[in-house]
């Protein structure tokens, strides 16, 4: 951190920069077809209790590295900052450092009393009835991922910097949904602007009023 003291069960996630010739298919089956000679590796490994993790037998190229730390609030440099980018060499062994700045979590309680929304979390195959995400800066969108699904609704949770004005969204054209004060949302892309505080989750709440008319 900051601080200087390690971070354990931090994971860290390392892709080699590839030149591509062509990208075929569509989200979430695209696939990039690398140049002659170029070799696409990519990966994931998890700190140990000093904070530190190895990887062997790496191809000589340009690594990004990104990092997260699933279960606190930590962000992860390559969403709210500049990617860290390191050089492998041939034969030789590369030290890199990561520092992780502190962020709070965002979250996102959406009740469905009357159980209009799925009763499984969103998954790659299925088209997600509701997406929940923030804007950012010059219109970024970062989404949150749907963490817990229950018979009483679902939460979406995203790691994000505090003193950073943005805007909550909210997407679906399945369902309606009512804020606290009971008044229906504009569903084609609601933007409520917030602004989170350092040491203190930013916490939002709604309810599926009903299904969208089509």
């Amino acid at each position: 951190d900051q601080q200087g003291r390690p971070l354990a069960g931090a994971t860290v996630q390392y892709v080699r920069l590839i030149r591509v010739v062509s990208v075929t298919g569509t989200h979430p089956n695209t696939q990039q077809m690398p140049a002659p000679g170029e070799v696409a590796v990519h990966g994931e490994v998890e700190t140990d209790s000093t904070g530190s993790l190895t990887v062997t037998g790496l191809p000589v190229g340009r690594y990004v590295l990104c990092a997260e730390v699933r279960s606190a609030a930590w962000l992860n440099p390559c969403i709210w900052q500049q990617p860290v980018v390191v050089a492998v060499s041939d034969g030789a062994t590369t030290t890199q450092s990561l520092v992780l700045v502190k962020g709070v979590f965002l979250n996102v309680r959406v009740r469905d009393p009357k159980g209009l929304m799925p009763q499984t979390p969103d998954g790659i195959w299925s088209r997600p009835k509701l997406k929940a995400g923030v804007v950012y800066h010059n219109g970024a969108y970062q989404e949150a991922r749907n963490i817990r699904t229950g018979s009483t609704g679902h939460d979406y949770q995203l790691v994000i910097p505090a003193r950073m004005p943005m805007a909550l969204r909210l997407f679906s054209t399945d369902i309606v949904l009512t804020g606290e004060d009971g008044l229906a949302l504009d569903m084609s892309g609601s933007k409520i602007p917030f602004e989170a505080f350092a040491s203190q989750d930013r916490n939002f709440e709604f309810t599926v009023a009903r299904e969208a008319t089509q």
